[in-house]
Order: C-alpha cells, then structure tokens, then sequence
C-alpha cells in the first residue's frame, strides 16, 4: 500500500490527498491540502474510525465513515470525509459570498 492517496482536486483549485501513518495504538490518516490552511488527521483503531482534534479521539458517528477494514480502506474514507467537509466550507463560502479561506 502507497503512504498517499491518489490527489482529489476541489471545486476551488485546492488539491487534497491523504497520508497514511501506523502507529502503536492504530493508524493515522492525514489530510495533506495543497491550500495553506489547517489539515486534519483521522485515527483507525482495530476497524473503529476516530476523529483527532487536539490530542483527543471522537469516534465518527455517520455510518458511512465509521468504521474500516484495513489501512487502505481507512485511506479511502479518511479522503472521502475530508473532501466532503472542504467541499461544505466551500459552499458555505461561496453561499455566503466570503473568501473560502474564512471558513476552513
């Protein structure tokens, strides 16, 4: 398996891919935006999917990013989730007529 995802491409010009790290207590998804912004990270322990903020894990709750088989599924949803929230911020953006950047 590749430490990256393949890069997706944002409606803003942003490109967006993952980098997967193992660690001792699971695995972690880093979100690597072309876009100097804040990146996010996802933790997998056993097949569980976490949401990292601040050191502390929040399990993800909707079905379709909860949980994952392996490290490449994990990858798979780490990009899916951070590509639809970037893609939220961008129509919030655009919905409320302020730079992009405002709301990421």
């Amino acid at each position: 398996m590749s430490k990256y995802t393949d890069t997706v491409t944002l409606t803003d010009g942003t490109t967006l891919k993952i980098r997967t790290d193992r660690g001792i207590t699971g695995t972690v998804y880093r979100e690597i935006p072309s876009r100097q912004r804040p990146a996010g990270s996802l933790m997998r322990i056993g097949t569980t999917m976490h949401l990292v903020t601040r050191g502390f894990l929040t399990p993800i709750v909707p079905d379709r990013w909860a949980s994952a088989a392996d490290d490449a599924e994990g990858a798979e949803i780490a990009l899916a989730f951070f590509t639809a929230s970037a893609e939220a911020c961008i129509e919030h953006a655009k919905a409320e007529g302020i730079p992009v950047e405002q709301c990421y």
